[in-house]
C-alpha cells in the first residue's frame, strides 16, 4: 500500500469515527429526527443548544441584541419531546426543527425568505444524518407559521394592551401617533381564512409527500415512520375567574388597566373574544394536518405515517384556565425580554409610552419575545409521552389526552373505516340539469372509546383546496350533487367525527373518484 492509500485510509477512518459511522459489517445507529417549526424544536423550553450554519459552523448564544436570523435563534431545546420521550430501540436522537420554520424551509435554505435563518434546508440535514445512521422515526409538525400564527397572536396582544390602557377620551392619539395603533381585540380578520388554510394544506400535503421521496431515497433498510403532529392551543376555552375582571372592570369596559396588568402577568393579555377564534385556529390547524395526511395516504396506502392529535393534551393547563398561572400551565406566558435577558414578568407602574417602548423588542429584536407561548419544559415531558405512544400504535390515528397536565393512558380515538366507500351515479338536479351523485358511507367502530357516542359526524367533499360541499349525517352516508368544471377531476371525502366529550376524530383515509366532464357523460356509470 502506497503511502497516499495509507493517509487516504487513515482519513477516512478518521471521518468515520467523528460522524460517528459504524465499524465495516455493523448495523448503523437507529435515530430518531426532529422536524418543523418552534411547536417541534422546543421553543419556550430553555437549554437551547448550538446550531450548525449553513457554512457548517456551529453557532452558541450570540446574544439577545444578534440579528434574529442568527441560527441558534431556532431555539432547539435539549428538553424538547424528541429528546425525553421513551423511544424503545432508537439509539440517537436529531433536532432539525427551527422556531419560525415553515413548510418551504423544508427544500429550501430558510435564509432567502424574509425573517428565515441561517441554516440549510431541512431535508438536506435529514439526508446528512441518514449516511451515519438508519433513520427510524421522523416527527414532523409544521403549518402555523405558513397561516400567520405569530400575526394573529400579535394583533390579539396588542390590541387588549392598548385597549386597556387607552379611554375613549384618548381618541387622538391614535390620530397624532406616528405608527398604527391597534386599540380594541382582534377579530376574525386577523386570523387565517378559508383560502389561507387551503393553501397551507396543500403546501403539507407536499412537504409530507418530499418526506417520504427522501426517506425512501437515504433510509439504510426503508423502514420508517413519520408522526406528523398538530398543535395544542396555549389559550383555555374560558378564563378562569380570577381574570375575568378587576376592580369591577372587564375586558368590555374602557380603559382596564387593572385588568390588563394582571392578565400580562399571568401570561394571558387577551380579549375574552379572542379564545374562541384561538380554538377555531387551533382546530382548523388540526383538521389540516389531518386532512395533508389523507390526502397522502391515498396515494401512498402502504406509507407509516401517523397522525398525533394533541389539540387535548393539556387540557386543564392552559394559560389563565386556574388561578396560579402561569405557574401552573404547560405553556410560557406572553413575555418580553430587556436587551440583558431578563424577562418583563410585570407591567405594574407602566404606562402606554413604557408599553410602546417595551414591545417595540419584538418587533426590532423578535427572539427577545418569540418563546411566548409555547410548551414549556413540563409540557414537553408530556408531549414526550404522547409521542412515546404513537411510535408504538398500530393505528394511523392516536389522540392524546391530558387533564391538569396529566397524561391518560394512550387515547386511541374511534376506528373509522380507512376507505370511506364513494358510490358515483349520473343524475339530474332540481333544474333538471345533468350532475353526478356522489355518496359517501362509513362505519365508526367505538370499540376503544367505550361509554362514549357521536354526536355530529361531517363529511367534506373537495377537489384539492376546493370544496365542493360539505354535509352532516348521523345515518352513516351522505349525498351530494357534483358538478365538474374541467374534464376529468378527483373527487376526495374526509369526515370528522365529534363526540359527546367533545373530542374530534378525523378520518384517516379517502377513496376517491374520477369524474367526467361537467359537459360529458360516461357510459360506465349508473343512472339514477
Amino acid at each position: 500500500m502506497t503511502a497516499i492509500a495509507v493517509a487516504m485510509t487513515l482519513v477516512a477512518s478518521l471521518i468515520a469515527t467523528v460522524l460517528g459511522a459504524p465499524a465495516d459489517g455493523q448495523p448503523l445507529p437507529r435515530a430518531a429526527v426532529a422536524m418543523g417549526d418552534s411547536f417541534i424544536s422546543g421553543e419556550g423550553a430553555g437549554d437551547y443548544q448550538p446550531v450548525v450554519d449553513f457554512r457548517g459552523d456551529t453557532r452558541p448564544f450570540p446574544g439577545w441584541s444578534a440579528d434574529n436570523n442568527d441560527p441558534y435563534f431556532c431555539h432547539r431545546s435539549a428538553n424538547a419531546s424528541i429528546e425525553v420521550a421513551a423511544l424503545a430501540g432508537i439509539q440517537r436522537r436529531f433536532n432539525n426543527s427551527c422556531s419560525g420554520g415553515v413548510t418551504n424551509d423544508m427544500v429550501n435554505p430558510s435564509y432567502r425568505r424574509d425573517r428565515g435563518r441561517l441554516v440549510e434546508p431541512q431535508l438536506d440535514q435529514l439526508k446528512r444524518i441518514a449516511e451515519t445512521n438508519d433513520i427510524d422515526l421522523v416527527l414532523y409538525g409544521m403549518g402555523a407559521n405558513d397561516v400567520g400564527f405569530s400575526r394573529a397572536a400579535q394583533a390579539c396582544i396588542s390590541g387588549f394592551l392598548t385597549d386597556a390602557y387607552l379611554g375613549w377620551w384618548e381618541f387622538w392619539v391614535p390620530i397624532v401617533s406616528p405608527d398604527p395603533i391597534n386599540d380594541g381585540a382582534c377579530s376574525r380578520g386577523d386570523f387565517p381564512d378559508a383560502g389561507d388554510l387551503a393553501r397551507a394544506t396543500d403546501d403539507l400535503e407536499q412537504s409530507l409527500r418530499d418526506h417520504l421521496d427522501t426517506l425512501d431515497e437515504v433510509d439504510a433498510d426503508g423502514d420508517h415512520r413519520i408522526v406528523i403532529q398538530n398543535y395544542v392551543n396555549p389559550m383555555p376555552t374560558r378564563f378562569d375567574r380570577e381574570y375575568q375582571n378587576q376592580n369591577g372592570r372587564n375586558d368590555r369596559r374602557d380603559k382596564f388597566r387593572a385588568l390588563g396588568r394582571e392578565r400580562y402577568a399571568a401570561g394571558c393579555p387577551v380579549h375574552e373574544s379572542a379564545l374562541p377564534l384561538a380554538q377555531s385556529m387551533t382546530e382548523s390547524l388540526g383538521a389540516m394536518v389531518a386532512e395533508a395526511q389523507h390526502r397522502v395516504m391515498l396515494d401512498r396506502p402502504d406509507a407509516d405515517i401517523v397522525f398525533l392529535d394533541v389539540i387535548d393534551a393539556f387540557n386543564g393547563s392552559h394559560l389563565c384556565e386556574r388561578n396560579g398561572s402561569p405557574a401552573n400551565a404547560l405553556h410560557t406566558p406572553v413575555r418580553v425580554r430587556t436587551s440583558n435577558g431578563t424577562f418583563v414578568n410585570s407591567i405594574d407602574g407602566k404606562n402606554k409610552s413604557d408599553l410602546d417602548k417595551l414591545f417595540d423588542n419584538c418587533e426590532n429584536n423578535f427572539q427577545r419575545c418569540q418563546e411566548s407561548l409555547h410548551p414549556n419544559a413540563t409540557g414537553h415531558r408530556l408531549l414526550g409521552q404522547c409521542l412515546s405512544g404513537a411510535w408504538t400504535a398500530t393505528r394511523p390515528v392516536v389522540w392524546c389526552n391530558g387533564s391538569g397536565g396529566r397524561v391518560s393512558p394512550m387515547g386511541r380515538g374511534p376506528s373509522i373505516d380507512p376507505n370511506l366507500s364513494m358510490r358515483l351515479e349520473e343524475g339530474l338536479d332540481r333544474n333538471g340539469r345533468a350532475v353526478l351523485v356522489l355518496t359517501a358511507s362509513w362505519n365508526v367502530d367505538l370499540a376503544d372509546a367505550p361509554g362514549r357516542r357521536v354526536t355530529s359526524t361531517s363529511v367534506r367533499f373537495n377537489t384539492g383546496s376546493t370544496t365542493l360541499a360539505t354535509r352532516s349525517s348521523m345515518s352513516g352516508a351522505v349525498t351530494t350533487n357534483v358538478r365538474c368544471s374541467t374534464s376529468s377531476t378527483t373527487i376526495y371525502a374526509s369526515i370528522t367525527v365529534t363526540l359527546d366529550d367533545g373530542r374530534r376524530v378525523n378520518g384517516s383515509g379517502s377513496t376517491r373518484a374520477t369524474c367526467p366532464g361537467s359537459g360529458g357523460s360516461d357510459p360506465g356509470l349508473p343512472k339514477r
